[in-house]
C-alpha cells in the first residue's frame, strides 16, 4: 500500500551542498520545508516522518527552514512551565550557556555535534562544574524530547555526550565541632557595628537538628507542627513559590524530640498571629532574604 509516509520518503530529496535531506510541501497555502541531517536511508526516513506529522497536523506549531532554536527553545519553556514552576534555572541556563551557542541555528539544522559544542563551551570558557555541565545536558536532553514529542525532529539525543572528566567537582564543607559549638552556644552577631541578637539563630539551630531543606524550613506552618510530630507538607523556592517539594518522598513526618520543642518554644516570640495556624514562624524573616 502506498502511504503518505512512503510517498513522502519518495519526495526527499538529497541536497549535497548543505549535507541534508529535504522535502518541500504545501498545506492550505502555506509552504513549507523539512530536513534531516542525518545521512542514508534513516536521514531520508526522519525527513519523510517530520513532513508527514506536519501533513497529518501532529506538530503544535508551524517550523519552517529558518526556525531557530531560539524559537523552539521559548515555545519549550512554555510547556515545561505547565509542568513545573522551577523553569527559571533552565531559562537562566538557556540564555548564559545554550543561546549565544545554538539559539540562531535553525532547528531543522540542529546537530549532536552543535550540542556536544554547547558543553565543551561551557566547560572551557566558562570553567563549569561537572554538575553545572549535567543540568546544561539534562536541559538540551529535554529540549530534544520536546522535539520528538512535538514531531519536529527524533534524530537528536545527547546520551553520547560525555562531560569532560576534567571538569571541577564542586565541594561542599560541612560544619566541623568547633563551627557546631559556636551555633549551639552563641546567639548574638555583629551587625552595623553594633552587637545584636540574630533573629535567625533558631532557624539555623532547627535546620541543622532536622535536617530539613532551606525550601522546607521556609514552608513550615505551625500549624505542621503538633506535639508529638513535625509534618512537612511544602516547600518555597528561592523565587517565593510554594511547591510540593524537591520530589515524590518530600511530604513526610518526623518525631518531635526535646530539643526541637525547646527550639521552637525558643521560636515563639517571633509570632505575629500566635492564633494562626497557617504563619510561617521562620518565613517571616527568611523571605526578606528572596529575590
Amino acid at each position: 500500500m502506498y502511504t503518505t509516509q512512503s510517498k513522502m520518503i519518495s519526495r526527499a530529496i538529497w541536497v549535497e551542498k548543505k549535507h541534508v535531506w529535504k522535502i518541500n510541501l504545501q498545506k492550505n497555502g502555506v509552504r513549507k520545508s523539512f530536513y534531516s541531517s542525518v545521512p542514508g536511508d534513516k536521514g531520508r526516513k526522519i525527513c519523510a516522518q517530520n513532513a508527514t506529522s506536519w501533513l497529518s497536523g501532529a506538530c503544535p506549531f508551524s517550523v519552517s527552514e529558518r526556525t531557530t532554536v531560539d524559537t523552539v527553545f521559548e515555545r519549550y519553556l512554555q510547556d515545561k512551565a505547565l509542568e513545573t514552576t522551577n523553569i527559571y534555572t533552565i531559562r537562566n541556563r538557556y540564555n548564559n550557556h545554550i543561546k549565544p551557542i545554538i539559539g540562531k541555528v535553525p532547528v531543522m539544522l540542529l546537530t549532536k555535534q552543535d550540542l556536544k559544542r554547547v558543553i565543551y563551551t561551557a566547560y572551557r570558557k566558562h570553567n563549569l562544574s561537572q554538575k553545572s555541565l549535567k543540568n546544561i545536558r539534562g536541559d538540551l536532553s529535554g529540549f530534544c524530547n520536546y522535539l520528538d514529542c512535538a514531531d519536529i525532529r527524533n534524530d537528536l539525543r545527547t546520551s553520547n555526550i560525555k562531560i569532560p572528566s576534567n571538569a571541577k567537582k564542586g565541594q561542599k564543607q560541612a560544619l566541623d565541632v568547633s563551627s557546631l559549638n559556636i551555633l549551639f552556644t552563641e546567639s548574638q552577631v555583629p551587625y552595623n557595628g553594633t552587637i545584636c541578637q540574630d533573629s535567625l539563630i533558631y532557624a539555623y539551630r532547627f535546620q541543622v537538628v532536622t535536617g530539613l531543606r532551606p525550601g522546607e524550613l521556609m514552608g513550615l506552618e505551625w500549624g505542621d507542627i503538633d506535639n508529638d510530630y513535625i509534618h512537612i507538607r511544602r516547600a518555597i523556592n528561592a523565587k517565593g513559590i510554594t511547591t510540593n517539594g524537591k520530589n515524590e518522598f518530600a511530604a513526610r513526618d518526623f518525631p518531635q524530640t526535646r530539643y526541637t520543642r525547646m527550639l521552637l518554644e525558643s521560636q515563639q516570640v517571633y509570632r505575629v498571629t500566635p492564633l494562626d495556624p497557617h504563619e510561617r514562624g521562620l518565613w517571616k524573616h527568611w523571605s526578606t532574604m528572596l529575590p
